[in-house]
């Protein structure tokens, strides 16, 4: 079954197309990876597929749902969420201080426990400064 599918999808900056007539199906599990060099638009196209340009077009179909007209916001609440490579933590707060500062949930506690549930080898370092987690340990 197909998860996400981009389909004819176009979008940039100003006046200019950084991404165009880009179609990709991904199936359910499947891992895809987008290679190519410094320049090539891979972050610009995973910001076109989460709706972060302030230009697109095309669809972009997650799980049945052409989700285009849906602010970026929305989509992680469909299961579909974007994790840029940049510094993405308060480095001299704690682990579970960072896993604090989530916005908009009810029960952060529980958010939290399902948190470590889905990545257990972090709640061993919750009191470890997070600016001294590898990068994909951040993320």
């Amino acid at each position: 079954m197909t998860l996400l599918a981009l389909e004819d999808l176009r979008g940039g900056y100003g006046e200019v197309d950084i991404v165009h007539g880009i179609d990709l199906t991904v199936a359910e599990r499947e891992i895809v990876a987008i290679a190519g060099t410094n320049g090539a638009g891979k972050s610009t196209l995973i910001k076109a597929a989460m709706g972060l340009l302030p230009r697109l077009s095309g669809r972009v179909v997650f799980d049945g749902r052409d989700i285009v007209g849906l602010d970026p916001e929305d989509r992680p609440g469909l299961g579909i969420a974007y994790v840029p490579q940049v510094a993405n933590v308060f480095a001299k707060l704690s682990v579970k201080e960072n896993l604090l500062v989530v916005e908009n949930v009810r029960d952060r506690k529980a958010r939290i426990a399902e948190m470590l549930e889905l990545f257990p080898a972090v709640a061993n370092r919750l009191s470890t400064p997070a600016g001294a987690l590898s990068g994909g340990e951040r993320q």
